[in-house]
């Protein structure tokens, strides 16, 4: 992502596509180590995790692209202060202890 940036825009906007769809892709498998094993009647209960963070999804960045690499390399807790990874945190602990994401009303 560092060399891209340093592309032209058109490439860097190409690229960013791909970037951005790998990024919730981790964030998908984030929320998979939350999310309760369903016996195959329980199937249809599935939770799609990028649906429920979607609105807390940080900016594409370097940054945060780090942030995220170190929430993922963690086996236990968070010391982040990011309010975007707390909040999709805070979501996906809903998943596994609540059985319900809360919503933005």
């Amino acid at each position: 992502m560092e060399a891209s940036e340093k592309l032209s825009e058109a490439c860097n906007e190409r690229d960013r596509k791909g970037y951005q769809v790998r990024f919730e892709n981790l964030i998908v498998r984030l929320g998979g180590f939350f999310k309760p094993v369903l016996t195959e009647e329980e199937a249809d209960k599935d939770i799609n995790c990028l649906d429920i963070v979607k609105d807390y999804i940080p900016p594409l960045t370097v940054d945060n692209v780090r942030k995220l690499a170190g929430l993922l390399k963690r086996e236990f807790g968070s010391e982040s202060a990011d309010p975007f990874f707390n909040a999709i945190l805070r979501q996906f602990h809903r998943i596994r202890y609540f059985d319900k994401p809360l919503t933005l009303e």
